[in-house]
């Protein structure tokens, strides 16, 4: 598909979609063959549709084809977060989580007790945790929390 476009200069001449942009970028860092696909906030700015086919390449690498990808992604979506695996949350520079996206919701559960079942019907795991370290005294409650957690003993021994 864009092998023929035109990939063309912001304002100037569209050429390509910024998705296709997106993709364009993933695959001309694939042409080193990296063992490692580090990525910088690769579906910012890029509408649903998008955002689904980037994060659909990038899972069928690592999946289908064994890469490992590394990505920052600034406020993630539920949408977004269902094509990953495994997650890493920062807060100020610590961990405050670190483990299978599918684990998140029972840790949040098991360090904070504050979320009604009111708010869990509406709140998705990661929201909650966002909206929970954006507090400065809650942040440094769930980075205390991770460094005593079994989760964390056991990334360290491995």
């Amino acid at each position: 598909m864009l092998h023929s476009s035109v990939v063309g200069l912001p304002g100037e001449h569209p050429g390509i979609s910024d998705g296709e942009r997106k993709l364009l970028s993933i695959a001309i860092e694939l042409v080193g063959v990296p063992p490692v696909l580090c990525l910088d906030d690769p579906m910012s700015g890029l509408d649903t549709s998008s955002t689904t086919r980037v994060a659909d390449v990038l899972r069928s690498l690592a999946h289908q084809h064994g890469k490992t990808i590394l990505c920052t992604i600034s406020q993630p979506s539920s949408l977004i977060l269902s094509f990953c695996d495994n997650l890493l949350i920062l807060s100020h520079g610590e961990v405050a989580y670190s483990g299978l996206i599918s684990n998140l919701d029972d840790y949040l559960s098991s360090i904070d007790s504050t979320l009604s079942p009111q708010e869990r019907a509406i709140w998705s795991p990661i929201e909650f945790a966002l909206d929970r370290l954006s507090c400065p005294m809650t942040a440094v409650a769930y980075i205390t929390a991770w460094r005593g957690s079994t989760e964390n003993k056991w990334l360290e021994n491995d």
